[in-house]
Formats: C-alpha cells, structure tokens, sequence
C-alpha cells in the first residue's frame, strides 16, 4: 500500500445486544482511501458503523484514532471524523435551506463558514450555490445526498462513515455521488467506510473491502482482487449468484435467515462445508488477501 498513514485501526472489536453480535472485528483505516464493507441486510454493518462511530462506549476490543481531533461547543476533545446513517438525506430539516443547516451543524464543531472551500466543494461537484440555497424538499433525491456529502466535508474531517448511502437513488444519480466520494479521496485525501448489500457500488467506489455475515467479517481484499476473484464461498455466492427475473431459478442471498452456531457463519448453506467448519474457524492469509475459511488453510 502507497500511503502507510493509519488513521484508524480497531482490533478484536467486539459488540453484543439480544438475538446479535459483533465478532473479533479487525479494521484499518488508511489516509485518502475507500473502505467498502460488503454484506447482505442484517450482516452487522449499520451496527459496526454505529460501534466505531460511538468509540468503544458499547463495545469492547482496541480503537486507535490517530486522524486528529477538534474541540466542539462543550469544549469536548472529540476524534474528527463524522458519522452519516442512511436516512440523513431524508432527515434534513424542510424549514431551513440547505446552507443555513450546513452553518449550523459547523458551529456546533466550532468552525468558521469558509466561503471559499465551499465554492471550491460545490465547483467540485458540477453544482453552485443557489442549490443551497433551496430548502431540501425543493432539491431532487440526489441533489440531498449532495448536499448531505458537502455538510459531512465542510466539517474537515479526516474519515467519512456512510451506511448506504447511494439506497435511495437512481442509476445516474448513485454513479455521479460516487464519483464524487472518489474524488474527495483522491483530492483531497479524506477517507472513507461506505457500506451497502450491493456489490456493483461497493466494488465501485472502494479501493478495499471487508466482506461481513453474522457479524464477522469473512474476507478482506482489494476491490480490484475480490471483483475478479472471490475467495470465500459467501462472497462467491454475493458476486456470482443474483436473482434473475428472467428464469425461474430465483436462487438468491436473501434466502439466508440464520448463521452458523460456533463455526463458519455460512456453514449451512456453504456446498465445500467441511466437519472443521463447524469450529470456529481463523481468518487466513492468502497472498495480500484475508479469509475465514478452512478451504484457505495452509
């Protein structure tokens, strides 16, 4: 990897509630780069994103922040990173216009409105300032998530959380936020965890990915190398195995209702399962890649 500078690292994070857990969660986070975590609905991963973002308060393991820190109103040295759950763009207030929400929410990190960066933002973007202008419910479903996007930059951060964050929107509208998110990265090195239950956006957009099921995360690659290559039988069946309309084999990832007791998490619908599966089963190296499958021992 080109840029060594961590800027988080969690290790053996773990995180339960009723009937759900997070387990032996290992995660980097590098300067400038996207982070995709990859799974289907229910994995775990709004919870991880809400564990990180709350930093260990309900969780357990270890959490290093080196990205930096800003001092909010109630003078609270707090990690400079921000947090956008998957409603935000719906959750904007209708009374106030855009800016005025945006100068707001700044004030409450104790930073100054600069015109300047905001221009160059929006330049950025392909857009202006009158669309701030407007109140959200006269903005399109993408102009809000733009706006959302721009509000989370405008607080300087050096890592961005994103659950879902293209749900809502069309084809066009999902490809120009997520080149967007590419260039904010690349441009102006901010980095960031994006995740989803689709793998065309989020092997689109990230430059790695963690690949989550019943809380665990099952595989770690490149986006380039688990597009191309799949290791374990999960992601093979997330990539390679999707629903078609157009024949009656409506074998999916959805049919998935419960997770392995102990061993693999996907041991009981896996067709390599093996007796050491049902053991609880290490993530293994293989190459730069990572993978919690017996098929990869060595």
């Amino acid at each position: 990897m080109q840029n060594e500078n961590i800027i988080l690292d969690a290790r053996h994070l773990n995180f339960s509630y009723p009937d759900f857990s997070l387990r032996d969660i290992n995660i980097s986070v590098h300067e400038g780069r996207i982070y995709g975590i990859l799974g289907i609905t229910g994995c775990g991963k709004t919870t991880l994103l809400k564990v990180l973002n709350a930093g260990l308060k309900h969780g357990n393991g270890e959490l290093t922040w080196n990205g930096g820190y800003y001092i909010d109103v109630l003078n609270r040295r707090m990690p400079n990173f921000v947090y956008v759950p998957q409603s935000a763009a719906d959750s904007l207030d209708t009374i106030s216009n855009v800016i005025d929400q945006i100068g707001k929410v700044l004030k409450q990190r104790n930073i100054v409105m600069d015109q300047d960066l905001l221009d160059q933002y929006l330049n950025m973007m392909g857009k202006d300032v009158t669309m701030l202008k407007k109140k959200p419910q006269f903005l399109s479903q993408g102009e809000r998530h733009l706006s959302v996007l721009l509000m989370a930059i405008m607080m300087r951060p050096s890592l961005i959380m994103m659950d879902e964050p293209t749900t809502s929107l069309d084809s066009v509208e999902a490809l120009e936020f997520l080149n967007i998110v590419k260039r904010m990265a690349h441009d102006y090195h901010i980095s960031f965890i994006i995740s989803g239950t689709s793998p065309e956006v989020i092997t689109y957009v990230s430059d790695f990915i963690y690949v989550m099921m019943c809380g665990m995360i099952l595989e770690y690659s490149s986006a380039d190398d688990l597009a191309r290559d799949p290791l374990h039988p999960y992601t093979q069946m997330i990539l390679r195995r999707r629903p078609s309309l157009n024949t009656k084999n409506l074998t999916s990832f959805r049919f998935i209702s419960e997770c392995g007791d102990g061993g693999c998490p996907f041991l009981n619908y896996c067709p390599h399962v093996r007796d050491e599966c049902r053991s609880p089963v290490n993530m293994f190296q293989y190459q730069s890649r990572s993978v919690r499958c017996v098929i990869w021992k060595r």
